[in-house]
């Protein structure tokens, strides 16, 4: 009676520990991250479906096969080299590397690799648990080029103000000087100074006019209507 209970308390166990199994199984088969495990060498011995998914490689493509199928070459070597001293040394390792699809085209990862140990605390395999975080890095340098575009946009505003206070001034103050003295004293000014000082106004308002269409004109070039 004692064995058959004991037989029964170890049948319950052990159906508990198959549905948590059959659970974790499920989760990992059916998860939207990419999960791969290797060998200690680093060979591929499992991939989840999403990394198909992903990369475009199945999994019967990739087993027994290094991750380095999917290196871009514009990872730096040094990002390797610290990621290996890390798990080997039993340690968590998190990082971004730039791989590339089965079809060549580049994309983002973000990486937690880790060691799995046995029973003893021996290191027996790797596992890689990876989010593409293509669209984020899209949207940083949209942002990026976004800020560099507004920061033209500023010093090319501040250089159209300046050409504003200076070369827009000028004339008209030569236009409101002559016209102030055609005004208080045109009786008193003989013909050859009055003509001087017309031509003078009339000079003044035409390449102010001239300056203004360049202004306008350029304006409507920012603005791409042209």
């Amino acid at each position: 009676l004692f064995t058959l209970k004991q037989n029964k308390r170890s049948n319950k166990l052990l159906t508990k520990k198959n549905h948590e199994i059959n659970k974790l199984s499920t989760a990992v088969e059916q998860s939207h991250t990419t999960i791969v495990i290797t060998d200690l060498n680093g060979n591929i011995e499992y991939t989840n479906p999403y990394f198909e998914k992903l990369t475009g490689y199945t999994s019967k493509e990739v087993i027994g096969l290094n991750p380095r199928i999917l290196q871009s070459g514009e990872t730096p070597r040094e990002t390797y080299v610290y990621l290996w001293e890390t798990i080997t040394s039993g340690k968590v390792w998190t990082g971004e590397f730039i791989n590339k699809r089965k079809n060549k085209k580049k994309y983002f990862e973000k990486e937690i690799i880790s060691p799995i140990r046995n029973d003893e605390g021996k290191i027996v395999n790797y596992i890689a648990i990876k989010e593409d975080i293509t669209k984020q890095k899209e949207t940083q340098q949209e942002l990026k080029s976004a800020k560099k575009q507004a920061e033209e946009l500023s010093a090319t505003k501040d250089k159209f103000f300046s050409i504003i206070a200076h070369d827009l001034k000028n004339p008209f103050n030569t236009i409101l000087g002559f016209s102030d003295l055609l005004l208080s004293s045109h009786t008193n000014i003989d013909d050859k100074k009055r003509e001087l000082y017309i031509k003078s106004v009339y000079e003044s308002a035409k390449n102010a006019y001239t300056l203004l269409e360049n202004l306008l004109l350029w304006a409507r070039s920012q603005r791409g209507t042209i």
